[in-house]
């Protein structure tokens, strides 16, 4: 089908305007679409298939975290998008929905591969486009990965600190109350009455004190968790870490998770990006949650090997199908529902890991068992 729009008009975007006459029939593969306002064009995690030129309107991209739908990003008039998720061989990352009437040209993949087959300068504009945006898309996905987390911070406080300060206000009630009760007969009780309205008074005491003292300690792992008032680079004993983050994902393993600590106390402080650092210890520590659910033995284990502070976390979970295991480090892969999974926890993990700490992540892992192996080197200033 011959195409309405003028190639002229074409050749004013960017893409296009080096193409000689003979390549400017390439044009004529897309297909013209128009959109009304709120029309869906493409719907997250569904397989990708088409690359679009936006010639009239503008395109907004949402993605799905939890319950709520985020903004990605947008495009508008005489830009393009799309190529790079065929060219990445990935499904859609976000929801593409028309904010006003929108006309687009549509080439689908055979279109398209053909398209970057005889015209070598969009080819070339396409990867850099791909790798710049790669970019700018993982930074956001940092960020918006950052927030989840922190999301998941406050909630695990909220329920952390919601028994002890029910504990604390109970027994300040039982005081106020058995104080109101023993003022008017005080000067009537026994020896052994007012021991033991003593006893109960200490007993009340003692709660209090062990509940606000739980209720520090919670804030203070909080705290210590996201590094508040601490530099980037931090030497820290790699022990605080882990022991903050168990502690703040404490409602999550409950009374059915075992956790089991092989810690090697003799290790020396190394310098870490503490707050990243423990954003992949959450990360890894919850998919090991994920995959007992709810129910099995964790296992925390460091040790030192040669100038490296290995630290391993062990479940005893299904295990991670072989298939799988070559992809998990990729950005935007899972195997979880839309909107139950980022695809960002373990790739985010690997670049704290291996990209910012210069260390290594390996995983090992069979049903019943997988093993994240985490190397990180003790002098890191020295690189």
């Amino acid at each position: 089908m011959k195409l309405m729009i003028d190639i002229a008009r074409l050749r004013q975007i960017g893409l296009f305007n080096v193409l000689d006459d003979e390549q400017c029939q390439v044009l004529e593969w897309g297909k013209e679409r128009w959109l009304e306002t709120d029309e869906v064009l493409a719907v997250e995690g569904e397989p990708s298939g088409y690359f679009w030129v936006l010639l009239e309107g503008n395109i907004q991209c949402t993605k799905r975290v939890g319950d709520r739908q985020v903004l990605w990003t947008s495009f508008d008039s005489q830009t393009y998008f799309g190529h790079e998720l065929i060219l990445l061989d990935q499904p859609y990352l976000a929801s593409a929905r028309a904010t006003c009437t929108c006309h687009l040209l549509e080439f689908d993949k055979e279109a398209f591969w053909k398209m970057l087959e005889l015209c070598p300068s969009i080819a070339r504009e396409l990867l850099i486009s791909t790798v710049q945006r790669s970019q700018n898309l993982d930074f956001v996905s940092f960020q918006e990965q950052k927030l989840v987390s922190l999301g998941k911070l406050i909630s695990g406080l909220a329920q952390e600190l919601s028994h002890p300060a029910t504990t604390s206000r109970q027994a300040v009630r039982q005081l106020h109350q058995m104080f109101e009760n023993i003022q008017p007969i005080a000067l009537n009780l026994d020896f052994e009455e007012i021991e033991e309205y003593h006893r109960v008074k200490l007993t009340l005491l003692d709660e209090i004190e062990q509940s606000t003292q739980h209720i520090s300690k919670i804030v203070q792992a909080a705290k210590d968790y996201t590094y508040l008032d601490r530099a980037p680079l931090q030497e820290t004993d790699i022990h605080e870490g882990l022991e903050n983050t168990l502690r703040i994902l404490g409602h999550r393993l409950g009374d059915a998770i075992i956790v089991i600590r092989e810690y090697d106390t003799s290790l020396p402080p190394i310098c870490v990006y503490g707050s990243e650092l423990n954003q992949a210890w959450t990360h890894l520590i919850e998919n090991a949650i994920e995959a007992m659910a709810g129910q099995g033995t964790l296992v925390v284990r460091t040790s030192q090997v040669e100038e490296c502070i290995l630290v391993e976390i062990i479940d005893s979970g299904v295990g991670i199908p072989p298939p799988v295991q070559p992809h998990i480090f990729e950005q935007f892969f899972t195997t979880k529902d839309v909107g139950q999974g980022t695809g960002l926890g373990l790739p985010i993990t690997y670049r704290v890991v291996v990209e910012r700490h210069r260390g290594q992540l390996l995983v090992e892992s069979e049903p019943g068992r997988t093993c994240f192996r985490i190397f990180l080197p003790m002098n890191l200033t020295e690189f």
